[in-house]
């Protein structure tokens, strides 16, 4: 068993939010109480597969934040016992583009 946490932000998205929780618990996430925006999940057969989850990842929450007219999803993802993962997900000039971050690094 693999277990996740996520951390994500919505931004210009005031509308879509309750639709893309929604969406989320579908896909088997939990919201954590006591946090601000804060998931967890846990996926079966994928153990030492971290980067495969993770690519997985940045396909849902594209196709998510088309699917929901999202301007941009910015998230920080743990994914079993790799190092975080940030990503921002973001309508440029017509088409959605996505970049990895280093959550530990201050934001530039």
């Amino acid at each position: 068993m693999l277990y996740v946490m996520l951390s994500l932000d919505l931004s210009g998205a005031e509308n879509q939010r309750y639709a893309f929780n929604q969406q989320l618990e579908v896909e088997g996430f939990q919201k954590l109480t006591n946090v601000d925006t804060v998931w967890t999940t846990s996926i079966e057969g994928y153990d030492d597969k971290e980067g495969l989850v993770a690519r997985g990842f940045k396909k849902f929450f594209k196709d998510t934040a088309v699917k929901f007219e999202i301007p941009k999803l910015t998230y920080v993802v743990q994914i079993g016992n790799s190092e975080a993962l940030g990503v921002l997900i973001e309508l440029r000039y017509g088409a959605y583009e996505i970049e990895d971050f280093d959550p530990t690094q201050p934001a530039t």
